[in-house]
């Protein structure tokens, strides 16, 4: 590789819009359109539990839900300003359209958040043997997409299902690791630029073949300090709650304060859910859930 900080990265490829991680494991990333739940009537929030309750009970084992914050891109909507602008004949409106500039300015700058939400699928064989085969995994994941586009549907979410599902599981991991340059540079730009360095390498004799890791890496990453990692020139900690360190009994929608925390700072939530030995014990469990979280 012509990047060192690319062999940190335990991603061997990305195809068929799933991700093939070194040591052998197939994940699956899938982009979900949010709902403000906290909006919701208490009837529609117990209903919405309800929903997600029954997708949990047959979702894969292994799942994830990350929720990557960032500041906001205004430009896109400063350029479509600025056509109107343009166009604009009449000093009057003219000038409400500059005060709106100044405003989506001075806001921007500050407060101008942008949230996205992604579920996380890991493929876990059912058998004991540990069946690892591909065009089984395949299978089982297009399956878990369809069943939580189903599931959460009745939760009033939408899966944002891309034409190019490579091309998302490589953009989320350019977004997270390269914090600062993705905001000026497209993953396309990237890529390209990566082709080049492999050209003037004189390795063009492997362009087919360069890891997906050298596209989405940042220019480097320091591990050497015990308090934080430096990528892209940012610094970055983490802090981790156990499953054991938070209480068991929350109100509904009380995610939301991590959520709404601030610019970059994401939350990952990591599920090894359980499955229930009888119908009886789930149904009290599912119960007592409900209850925990309406009331």
């Amino acid at each position: 590789m012509l990047n060192p900080a690319a062999s940190f990265l335990p991603i061997q490829e990305i195809k068929n819009g799933i991700i093939y991680t070194k040591d052998h494991r197939y994940v699956k990333i899938v982009e979900v359109s949010p709902i403000n739940f906290l909006l919701r009537s208490a009837r529609e929030q117990q209903n919405i539990i309800y929903s997600f309750v029954s997708f949990l009970k047959i979702s894969p084992v292994r799942l994830q839900f990350k929720i990557l914050t960032r500041r906001a891109d205004i430009n896109r909507h400063l350029e479509t300003l600025h056509r109107e602008m343009e166009s604009e004949t009449d000093e009057r409106c003219l000038a409400l359209q500059e005060d709106y500039e100044n405003l989506i300015r001075q806001i921007g700058s500050r407060e101008a958040i942008t949230r996205r939400f992604f579920l996380i699928f890991e493929y876990e064989p059912l058998t004991a043997n540990r069946n690892n085969d591909e065009s089984h995994a395949i299978a089982a994941l297009e399956t878990a997409v369809q069943t939580a586009k189903t599931y959460l549907q009745q939760c009033g979410n939408e899966l944002l299902l891309p034409e190019n599902e490579d091309e998302l599981a490589a953009e989320v991991f350019y977004s997270i690791l390269n914090r600062h340059t993705s905001i000026s540079k497209p993953l396309q730009v990237r890529i390209n630029e990566v082709i080049g360095q492999y050209i003037n390498a004189g390795r063009k004799e492997e362009l087919d073949h360069i890891p997906t890791a050298e596209f989405i890496a940042p220019e480097s990453i320091d591990f050497t300090h015990s308090g934080y990692v430096v990528m892209d020139g940012i610094y970055h900690t983490y802090l981790m709650i156990a499953s054991g360190g938070y209480r068991s009994q929350v109100y509904a929608g009380w995610t939301s304060l991590i959520i709404n925390a601030g610019e970059g700072i994401d939350m990952d939530l990591l599920c090894d859910l359980f499955r229930y030995k009888s119908e009886k014990d789930e149904k009290a469990a599912i119960t007592r859930l409900v209850v925990e979280l309406v009331n």
